[in-house]
This record gives structure tokens, C-alpha cells and sequence, in this order.
């Protein structure tokens, strides 16, 4: 006979618990900046879509070599690490900081390259 002081205990479901069952979860507050960005980026993206109006010459990629679906993309990313790690955002800030550091001299590279002609 097995003693109880072997078995797991029961959680409230009366189920023994997971090995990654760390207890209840705590919902993160959401960040309002990246709220309010991804939806720039979609109206931003809605404006090109829209030929022969003002709009569609105010946009990001008359500027740049990107246009808002990559910056609504690589936000997004940031919102999904957000919610699933266990960082904060200064800690995410720090590691894009440090992985674009170490980008940066690539990207130097790859678009200063001679143009043929």
C-alpha cells in the first residue's frame, strides 16, 4: 500500500499537477504604445492600398526601405514575447538593442554595395 504522502497533490480539478504547471497565471498588463503603433502601421497600410489619393505619398515607404507591414509584423513579434515570456519590456529593449548592434554593420554592407551600370 502506498502512503499519501507520496502522491501528488490534487489541484482544483482534481487532477494531479503537470510538470510545467507552475501555478496560476498572472495576466501582464498590455502595453499601449504597441497598441497604437500596430494600428498606425494597419491604417498606414490601408493608405497604400488606396491609389490617387493624398494619403498614398505620406506613407513610410515613399521614405524608406520598408513600408508597415514589416513594422506591424516585427510589432506583433514584440506583443507575442510580451505576453508569453517572462521579461519586461526594458529587458526586451535591451536584447533588440544588443541583436541590432550586432545587425547594424551587415545591413551597412549589404546596401552600400556598388550598382551596376
Amino acid at each position: 500500500m502506498v502512503s499519501n504522502s507520496v502522491l501528488p497533490a490534487m489541484n482544483e480539478r482534481g487532477h494531479a499537477p503537470s510538470i510545467t504547471d507552475t501555478g496560476p497565471r498572472v495576466k501582464k498588463p498590455r502595453d499601449p504604445r504597441l497598441d497604437f503603433f500596430r494600428g498606425l502601421c494597419l491604417v498606414t497600410i490601408y493608405g497604400n492600398h488606396l491609389p490617387g489619393t493624398v494619403y498614398e505619398h505620406l506613407t513610410s515607404r515613399n521614405f524608406g526601405l520598408s513600408d508597415a507591414a514589416e513594422g506591424f509584423v516585427f510589432m506583433s513579434g514584440c506583443a507575442v514575447a510580451l505576453a508569453f515570456s517572462s521579461g519586461s519590456m526594458r529587458q526586451m529593449n535591451e536584447g533588440l538593442s544588443a541583436r541590432s548592434s550586432d545587425l547594424r554593420p551587415i545591413a551597412v554592407c549589404v546596401s552600400s554595395r556598388p550598382s551596376s551600370g
